[in-house]
């Protein structure tokens, strides 16, 4: 896989009592500016299986948008272990099973987990699309604290590209003063 153009961060939240859930899916490129995005309720079993289809919205709406070359990150580990292992969880079984035969339509799409803290917008997404906080157009005009969380991702995001670059300038000498050692 190349290195992925587009960064899709997705999180869901679940009410035990009442089996409602929500998830919410943010697409961004790699500096970190939000490209677009979707949030959704729904009912379901269990936390897994909240993330789960959370998971398979994800890869529906990259499929739709059309987006190749990506990489889906999320912050349930059981979930990405499942997937990368293509061993289906029982509690979420049937979802799992649709999300292994999806990236066959999007053979460029990877999966990876994070801390939650680097998936901090689309939780708080989730977590205000369950609370009913969320306008329709939040893509658009998003409220300020989801404004607030943009920044500071962004400037994070920023900051791991330029490490990023970093890391590749210092390889680059390395390997050149490396290759003079050779040749010496």
């Amino acid at each position: 896989m190349h290195t992925p153009r587009l960064k899709v961060n997705k999180d869901a939240t679940f009410q035990r009592d009442s089996g409602t859930a929500a998830l919410a899916v943010v697409v961004r490129d790699l500096q970190g500016k939000d490209i677009t995005g979707t949030t959704a309720t729904f009912r379901t079993t269990s936390a897994l299986a909240a993330e789960a289809k959370a998971y398979r919205e994800t890869l529906i709406l990259i499929k739709n948008l059309q987006i190749t070359n990506c990489i889906i990150e999320t912050d349930c580990l059981p979930l990405v272990q499942a997937i990368k292992a293509k061993m289906p969880i029982a509690e979420a079984d049937a979802i799992i099973r649709d999300i292994l035969q999806l990236p066959d339509e999007a053979p460029d799409v990877g999966a990876t987990w994070t801390l939650r803290e680097g998936n901090k917008l689309a939780h708080q997404l989730a977590v205000m699309a369950a609370e009913n906080e969320l306008r329709r157009q939040w893509t658009i005009n998003p409220p300020i604290q989801v404004r607030n969380t943009i920044r500071t991702e962004v400037g994070f995001a920023i900051l791991q590209h330029n490490q990023g670059i970093q890391n590749q300038v210092n390889e680059v000498s390395v390997s050149t003063s490396h290759q003079g050692f050779q040749i010496e």
